[in-house]
């Protein structure tokens, strides 16, 4: 094998092994906009700031069922690094029974991935909306309740939070959002490109 050649696949195989490994819903950690459009993905680009471009799509190659829509956050340097499944509205619950319920089932399945989660905090009646039927006006009252839990896996540098979130009433949904192996780095360029733009209009 000639050498130049013996360098091409061994370049393949480096790039190729950096995101071996799945993200969430059938995607791939480090997939572009072109590799999204070739699963099939079709989706709605709703900004681009910052280094990243923010898309919406109601369908991905693999589905939660109680999945209403996902937000995809690809930077230009680190592509994928960021997935949110915003779950359908929960309604007609003004105990969190229902709600209560869907979040377990998923927190189960997160541990049997995950293992314990880092932190979880589920808490309401802190402040204000303290009756058992307020349950959803609370959580969503800042500072009055959270129902929340943080996973992570270290090797892989992923980090998964879960979160039952009120809207009013007796209605809630529940949030699902995955940071990849280079969320860390691909924010902090972000944060540093916005500062500059901001600088530049002073």
């Amino acid at each position: 094998m000639k050498l130049p050649l013996l360098l091409t696949l061994l370049v393949v195989v480096a790039t190729g092994s950096a995101y071996a490994d799945d993200g969430p819903f059938g995607l791939r950690w480090g997939a572009t906009e072109k590799d999204l459009v070739e699963q099939g993905v079709i989706f709605k680009k709703e900004s681009d700031e910052g280094g990243f471009e923010t898309f919406i799509t109601t369908s991905l190659p693999k589905n939660l069922s109680i999945a209403d829509m996902y937000v995809l956050l690809v930077h230009k340097k680190y592509e994928l690094q960021k997935v949110v499944m915003f779950s359908k509205e929960i309604e007609g619950d003004i105990y969190g029974t229902k709600g209560k319920e869907i979040y377990q089932d998923l927190k189960s399945k997160l541990v049997n991935k995950y293992g314990a989660p880092n932190s979880d905090f589920e808490k309401v009646g802190v402040e204000l909306f303290t009756e058992t039927n307020e349950f959803y006006q609370c959580l969503a009252y800042d500072g009055c309740g959270y129902w929340s839990a943080m996973f992570s896996d270290k090797d892989k540098g992923i980090l998964v939070s879960l979160q039952l979130k009120g809207i009013g009433r007796g209605k809630g949904f529940v949030k699902l959002a995955y940071e990849g192996p280079d969320w860390e780095e691909a924010m902090e360029e972000s944060n540093s490109e916005l500062s500059k733009s901001d600088a530049g209009v002073l």
